[in-house]
């Protein structure tokens, strides 16, 4: 029995260790699709207009938690490192430590929407902080069942329109840029078992070698003259 409890708990103590940290990495593709805002000048060695296409990451905590009140919407933040988004435009590679993963489903007047953000403190003006931001929309409110953070990528296919916006200054000169995702995948984590599951597998295993063992044992005891 005591065997057979100290696999349970080490069992537990992995259940922990799993959902400890648990990080999940999507990347984006897109465009630029307005005349971007770059006052007095352009900080980008490369050119930037509206067409300019641009990708990036952003990695979440799988395990973070819903800090939205409302049942139909989620904010799933994540903050420090490895957490966080990067964004690749024009010659220039940006990044920031901490991401928001936002959720609705079936708002009213929006639909379903799946989004990331980030905002430096608040406090800042327009463009004296940097603020990130992308998100998918459907409006019909079918691409999303609930909520809940997605472990894997949303289907891109099922959300009809997409935005982009990247704002902040760059050596002295404002840059705002907008624009629409043309993909949205996962590269890390998202093979990641669910941390409920995995730890239960093993403790199973465990046990019925325990069982097995000990079962093979009283036939030897029984077996001895």
């Amino acid at each position: 029995m005591r065997v057979l409890q100290a696999i349970v708990t080490a069992g537990l103590l992995l259940a922990a260790t799993v959902v400890a940290a648990t990080p999940i990495t999507y990347a984006y593709t897109g465009a630029l699709n307005q005349i971007p805002v770059l006052d007095p000048d352009s900080p980008f060695p490369g050119p930037v207009d509206e067409t300019t296409p641009f990708s990036g990451t952003f990695t979440f905590e799988r395990n973070s938690t819903d800090g939205a009140a409302d049942p139909q919407t989620g904010a799933y933040a994540s903050a420090g490192s490895p957490y966080g988004f990067t964004l690749a435009i024009g010659g220039l590679t940006f990044a920031y430590s901490g991401v928001t993963v936002t959720i609705a489903n079936n708002f009213v007047g929006l639909g379903d929407q799946y989004g990331a953000f980030f905002a430096e403190p608040s406090g800042c003006g327009k463009f004296s902080c940097a603020f990130f931001s992308l998100a998918l929309i459907d409006p019909s409110g079918t691409a999303l069942g609930s909520d809940a953070l997605p472990t894997s990528a949303p289907n891109f296919a099922s959300f009809l329109y997409s935005s982009f916006l990247y704002q902040d200054t760059i050596g002295g000169d404002q840059i705002e840029l907008d624009g629409a995702l043309t993909s949205l995948v996962c590269i890390a984590g998202c093979t990641v078992p669910e941390p409920s599951s995995l730890p239960l597998v093993l403790i199973a295993a465990l046990a019925a070698t325990f069982v097995t063992t000990a079962a093979a044992s009283r036939r030897r005891r029984i077996r001895t003259p």
